[in-house]
């Protein structure tokens, strides 16, 4: 089919053929096309996004474009006609629902950067710095120092200093000296089992654990634990309440997360603290991603919306995509963000049952939720630091609050604002918006106050002042003003790793093996495409490579290795029935890793978790690549920085 002319606003995109396509610019989608740049078998890219900005849901924006972009989209315009390939409508799904999204009052300056997925850090010792030196995309970055964190004791009304090492916790008069002991003790216990001596080496049952637990029978006083569990080790959830917690910490994992907040501090000479801010603000990491992708060849192609993906009228696997001029494009693999939907039958997508291609996902239910807020003032929280965080930790502003609430300020030398000004986001999890609304306007009525809510004579730009009930005891005349806020809620979606959503279509060549307890060896099958009719209306889950577990859930798929380049496949029925298909990696390939959604933001403060299921996603695609091999030295850094904080 000869493609049709291009739209004036978009010019035609040569070559038409490319290894991979990436549909969207956020921060998973800009790392997994810098890394397949990067890889040793040189791979052709084209990255596009219909926005006229980079990041996607991990951007940074002005006032003026966040109300927009947070609102639910307009409907998709049908795609033309073909006469090659099946055209299949490409949804947008909103993940984020307005909660208020006010208009900037005329006195403030509309030169702010907001972020979109705000508040992050990324810790100076963990896993996404190492990728950015390795990446050689710390060329391209700057970053600022959060002076210090914080913890809110509802109690009191007051900001607690978290201490980051034992010289630290001496040094603070605001614990006792018992407290300080217990902590010095815990601290002595946890670099002992770090370092491995056999003498204090805390045992595997302890590690199993919960961490409230194990910080309770140490004998670590309340308000010690509550620091080390949700300002230090960062718990979403109340770890006191056992049975309804919905994310207990185990020990394990606390002593890691403990480990990793006290490697960070100090890690750079002129970061004071354990976390870092870009300069400019988040969204500076998916633009330094995709610099470094098109450094290596990719094209790049913004205001370009996709209207369909392609697919062969045959088989109904995927083919290519048709932009919104008309113009198809073709490769062998695609990757989307998390905010388009593949229709559920793609890949059964067939001329005989091409009429259920329509029933898509976007009414879907997301089962994890995060609440965001953006304020705006122009006093600091605490009259002595700039860029600060603050836990509000779980029952710290109202019985009920089950979960942490964190918030992050930043000044205007992180060129998000004007000098004289702070922009602070605050996030925590959430079931619905009238859960979420509630946690963050707490929140903000504990941080802030409203206008003309002080007494005639108290100065809104005025800094807070100590007073007799202590230093950190925050008054209601000491807070700063609230000039702004906007408050949304963002949906939290998982990565998507098979060829079509919610339905199967894979090639089998070995054999058939009927309830996976107790295998039977069937009669090998023919070669040919099995089209599994039961799987269209289920949602189909794969967990990594190297041990894939069982899914467990109504019906799933489930993938483990058996060596020499050999797996087995397993489709769980509604019923309890279990079948499975054994096959060689060609074949998955193929089938799995045709087409792969990137995860939302989470609702994580650090970036880890969300690297972390990026390698693996990249791992999946290309078997045997390393992701983002050492560089001898940089290609391009006309105007690169060092990745040390100023």
């Amino acid at each position: 089919m000869s493609n049709p002319p291009s739209h004036p606003e978009h010019p035609p995109i040569d070559p038409t053929n490319f290894d991979l396509i990436l549909i969207g610019t956020s921060l998973p989608s800009s790392i997994l096309a810098a890394a397949a740049a990067s890889a040793s078998v040189s791979k052709t890219i084209l990255h596009l996004d219909p926005n006229p900005f980079y990041g996607s849901l991990f951007s940074t924006l002005s006032p003026s474009h966040l109300s927009p972009y947070l609102s639910p989209p307009p409907p998709p315009s049908p795609p033309s006609p073909s006469t090659d390939y099946s055209a299949v409508p490409l949804f947008h799904r909103s993940l984020t629902t307005p909660i208020s999204l006010p208009p900037l009052p005329p006195h403030l300056p509309h030169n702010l950067a907001l972020d979109v997925s705000g508040p992050r850090v990324l810790f100076c010792a963990d896993s996404a710095i190492d990728l950015l030196l390795r990446s050689q995309v710390s060329h391209y970055l700057e970053f600022k120092a959060v002076d210090q964190n914080l913890i809110y004791d509802g109690e009191r009304g007051s900001f607690i200093a978290v201490p980051d090492s034992k010289f630290a916790v001496f040094k603070d008069k605001g614990f006792s000296l018992t407290e300080k002991n217990k902590l010095g003790g815990f601290f002595k216990l946890v670099n002992a089992h770090l370092s491995g001596d056999a003498n204090l080496c805390i045992s595997d049952d302890d590690l199993e654990t919960p961490f409230f637990e194990f910080l309770t029978n140490f004998g670590l006083p309340k308000r010690i634990i509550g620091i080390i569990l949700y300002a230090i080790a960062l718990a979403d959830y109340d770890q006191d309440n056992t049975e309804d917690c919905n994310n207990l910490l185990k020990t394990r994992d606390g002593i890691d997360r403990l480990a990793l907040y006290h490697s960070s501090v100090g890690r750079f000479p002129n970061a004071h603290g354990a976390m870092l801010y870009p300069m400019y603000g988040q969204g500076e990491l998916p633009q330094a991603f995709c610099r470094r992708a098109a450094v290596k060849g990719s094209i790049y192609v913004l205001r370009m919306p996709v209207a369909a993906l392609l697919t062969d009228k045959d088989t109904g696997h995927y083919r290519g995509v048709r932009l919104a001029s008309g113009q198809d494009i073709f490769s062998q693999k695609l990757i989307m963000d998390p905010d388009l939907v593949v229709p559920r039958d793609l890949a059964l997508s067939t001329p005989a049952n091409s009429e259920t291609t329509s029933n898509h996902s976007c009414s879907r239910d997301f089962e994890k939720k995060v609440a965001r807020a953006i304020c705006i003032t122009k006093t600091s929280l605490k009259s002595d630091s700039s860029n600060l965080l603050i836990v509000l930790p779980p029952r710290s502003l109202y019985s009920e609050q089950a979960t942490s609430v964190q918030a992050l300020q930043m000044s205007g030398n992180t060129a998000i604002c004007p000098v004289g000004m702070f922009v602070v986001h605050l996030s925590t999890l959430c079931n619905d918006a009238n859960q979420g609304e509630r946690l963050l306007t707490a929140a903000i009525d504990a941080l802030f106050r409203q206008p003309n809510s002080g007494s005639a004579n108290d100065d809104p730009g005025e800094s807070p002042s100590k007073n007799s009930d202590g230093p950190n005891v925050v008054q209601e005349e000491q807070r700063p003003v609230l000039e702004w806020r906007a408050l949304y809620i963002q949906d939290i979606t998982e990565t998507r790793r098979v060829s079509a959503n919610e339905s199967l279509c894979f090639p089998y060549s070995s054999k058939l093996i009927r309830s996976w307890s107790h295998p039977e060896t069937i009669t090998p099958a023919p070669k040919q495409h099995h089209r599994f009719e039961p799987m269209k209306t289920l949602e189909v889950q794969v967990r990594g490579l190297g041990g894939w577990d069982w899914v467990e859930s109504p019906a799933a798929l489930v993938i483990s290795g058996l060596g020499g380049g050999h797996f087995r496949v397993g489709v769980g029925l509604r019923g309890g029935e279990c079948l499975f298909w054994e096959w060689s990696w060609a074949g998955l390939v193929e089938s799995v890793h045709t087409i792969c959604t990137t995860p939302s933001p989470d609702g994580n403060l650090g970036y880890n978790d969300l690297f972390d299921a990026t390698e693996r996603m990249f791992r999946q695609m290309y078997p045997g690549e390393v992701f983002f091999p050492e560089q001898a030295a940089p290609e391009d850094n006309e105007d690169g920085e060092a990745v040390d904080p100023e």
